[in-house]
């Protein structure tokens, strides 16, 4: 069975989760807006500790299935106030996929603290991340390759994301390992740093 995998930044916590009977249908953009219509209040801040972003590979993702390891990225967007959710292409769809995740929901105020999400077959923990901190995306996927491995897949913000900034994107990494995917057009990435 697919999971969900809630990372609460706030606690410190990675734990999974049963995705819900109702959901098992559901994969990429229906589940990014189901979860965030669901768990965010209207009223909360977009750029507050109350909104959560939520990462969805495809019901296809990991298969091969052709153009199926697509992700989508959900929350309360600071430009609309609305539900907003990008799409983007790269490697993380479909190691997630392979994992059995349909979805990674990041939520809490980390309190300056800044980590970095490991998910492997292992499991899923948060390890520092401040060291991550402050550099480009080429730079930070280059060091996260250097940490985890050549063959990790990453989903990260650069400076803009790490500023809080209302524009910003989250970017995976392509075949070769570079950040030259975007997931844009409204769906942010509180900074809650870079992930592997």
């Amino acid at each position: 069975m697919r999971k969900i995998l809630r990372v609460d930044v706030g606690a410190g916590t990675a734990t999974y989760e049963d995705l819900p009977e109702d959901l098992a249908l559901f994969g990429g953009r229906a589940l990014t807006s189901t979860l965030v219509a669901g768990e965010i209040n209207p009223k909360a801040d977009a750029l507050g500790p109350d909104n959560i972003i939520v990462f969805a590979p495809g019901l296809l993702a990991g298969t091969t299935a052709p153009n199926s390891s697509r992700l989508s990225v959900g929350c309360k967007s600071p430009l609309t106030g609305g539900i907003k959710e990008a799409n983007v292409g790269g490697q993380a769809a479909g190691r997630l996929g392979r994992l059995g995740v349909a979805a990674v929901v990041v939520q809490g105020d980390p309190q300056g603290k800044k980590y970095v999400l490991h998910l492997s077959r292992e499991g899923a923990r948060l390890d520092e991340g401040a060291s991550f901190w402050g550099q480009g995306n080429y730079d930070t996927a280059a060091a996260l390759r250097q940490k985890y491995g050549p063959k990790v897949a990453t989903i990260q913000v650069g400076p803009a994301g790490e500023q809080g900034l209302r524009n910003s994107s989250v970017a995976t990494t392509d075949p070769e390992g570079n950040p030259a995917r975007h997931a844009g057009r409204g769906a942010w990435a509180r900074s809650w740093g870079p992930g592997a």
